[in-house]
């Protein structure tokens, strides 16, 4: 009976001892995925600083999709390229980004939640809300999957900007 109990509480420290190594990997995995992020959205808010909408694009994986307000899902590089130079047209300039989280990792895929501000030459807000993103791990790093954000100005405001 003796050695019943001893395998049971070397069983359950083993347990014990490898959830703690496997939690404290994903959070360090959590913590340099959250770093690979940042510098994406940094990439991509000077990017379309620069009116480069093509290194925008590059931020997105190749099956990507975004989920914008008001309108239907767009899926394609080229649509992606309209999207970017048609919100340049309107007078975005600047695209500042706060990560709030980075959650859910699943080996292939994890998702980001924050907020954004659209500023327009003179520093000027336009627009600010929320975004969700889904990453997804591609062989060239993390990649926006699904991007989708909401504004919190109200609609009638943004028509006349």
């Amino acid at each position: 009976m003796t050695s019943g109990k001893t395998i049971f509480i070397v069983s359950i420290l083993s347990f014990n001892f490898a959830l703690k190594g496997h939690a404290q990997h994903g959070k360090g995995t959590l913590e340099k995925i959250s770093e690979e992020i940042a510098q994406s959205n940094l990439l991509y808010s000077q990017a379309f600083e620069k009116h480069q909408a093509a290194l925008v694009v590059e931020r997105y994986s190749a099956d990507a999709a975004i989920m914008a307000p008001n309108t239907q899902a767009i899926t394609s590089r080229e649509g992606f390229l309209v999207f970017f130079n048609g919100g340049y047209e309107h007078g975005i300039r600047k695209i500042y980004f706060q990560t709030i989280k980075v959650f859910g990792f699943s080996g292939a895929f994890v998702n980001e939640e924050g907020l954004y501000e659209l500023k327009d030459e003179k520093g000027q807000t336009i627009d600010r809300g929320k975004y969700i993103v889904v990453w997804k791990k591609t062989k060239s790093g993390w990649k926006m999957y699904r991007d989708i954000f909401n504004t919190d100005v109200k609609t009638s405001k943004l028509a006349t900007t």
